[in-house]
């Protein structure tokens, strides 16, 4: 290529580039603001908790509700269009058993294009190390260092769930409820084929409302133990726990919930179980104080077990909840 001509092409790529980047410029300073039409947030916000009530995860649940606040930044005309920039504050909830949860929530910065008052489009930042570019690109350089250096406070969110849950005897938000942790799970670990079946540990569990779980927890690669029988514990189950397999009616429920406090402890010294002999246990557990039962038959282990025992293990019995030896 001719050296003139190289340098004549290099030349208008960079006259095109400072063209394009002055005419980029321009549009981002000398934005059409327009006023009288806060009105517009409101639409956006709106349109964002019907999108998140919609598509919630836990929107089926009993009083799932999406709650939003925001702040205006501004609001642009171009083009017969309107590009709203706000920030926008917004959480989910629920109730379960009476309790208030929460399910999920965010709080970013937001730009929605509008025609004919109607969002059409709405984009968010990018995560990470992308954060700080895509709010340059998407918002004009006059307001982009306040949405940088924005953080909302959720005082006015909060009123607004305390003010819509006010029927609950308490409006602080339940994470963790200690009344949920399973409260019984029985299992066995041994048998009668390969090693690593004598090493892995299966059962089913109960928690408080009546649902029953199936759980396995198995050995390493080494056929070891990957957790000794007495150290299991809830924490232990949710961990190897599979979906829920059956329920317990309310009758059964509440023979268990009654005589739970009163569960006489009868251990045994369980120690090294050879991989021919299977070991059958029960564990009872109540906000976090473990009762135990270990019985290796159901016939022999009843007849030294209080009353309140007899009737939680004919309970699981009659649910077939325990199978000793199969």
């Amino acid at each position: 290529m001719n050296k003139k001509v190289g340098v004549l092409i290099l030349f208008l790529i960079v006259i095109i580039g400072i063209v394009i980047g002055i005419t980029v410029f321009n549009e981002k300073c000398n934005a059409n603001w327009i006023t009288d039409n806060d009105y517009l947030y409101d639409i956006a916000k709106e349109y964002i908790v019907i999108e998140n009530t919609n598509s919630g995860y836990d929107k089926n649940k009993k009083d799932f509700k999406v709650f939003a606040d925001y702040k205006g930044f501004g609001v642009e005309e171009k083009d017969n269009k309107k590009y709203v920039y706000m920030w926008i504050l917004e959480e989910a909830y629920y109730v379960k058993n009476d309790k208030l949860r929460s399910s999920s929530g965010s709080s970013m910065p937001y730009k929605f294009t509008f025609e004919n008052d109607k969002v059409i489009d709405y984009e968010i930042p990018k995560d990470g190390t992308y954060y700080v570019s895509s709010i340059k690109d998407m918002f004009p350089d006059s307001i982009e260092s306040k949405v940088l250096m924005y953080n909302m406070e959720d005082t006015k969110l909060k009123s607004q769930v305390k003010e819509y849950y006010s029927y609950l005897d308490s409006t602080e938000i339940v994470h963790v409820d200690p009344d949920e942790e399973i409260i019984l799970f029985t299992g066995y670990y041994g048998g009668y084929t390969t090693k690593a079946e004598a090493n892995t540990i299966k059962g089913k569990c109960i928690d408080r409302y009546g649902n029953v779980y199936e759980y396995k927890i198995p050995c390493n690669e080494n056929e070891e133990m990957l957790i000794d029988v007495n150290e299991i514990d809830s924490r232990i189950v949710e961990k190897y726990k599979g979906n829920i397999i059956s329920s317990l009616n309310k009758d059964d429920i509440n023979t268990i919930l009654n005589n739970i406090n009163n569960v006489s402890n009868e251990y045994e010294n369980i120690g090294i179980i050879a991989e021919d002999l299977p070991c059958s246990f029960i564990y009872i557990i109540k906000n976090k104080n473990k009762k135990e039962l270990y019985i290796y038959n159901y016939d022999s282990a009843k007849e030294n077990l209080s009353e309140s025992a007899k009737s939680i293990l004919d309970v699981i019995v009659k649910n077939q909840i325990i199978h000793l030896y199969d």
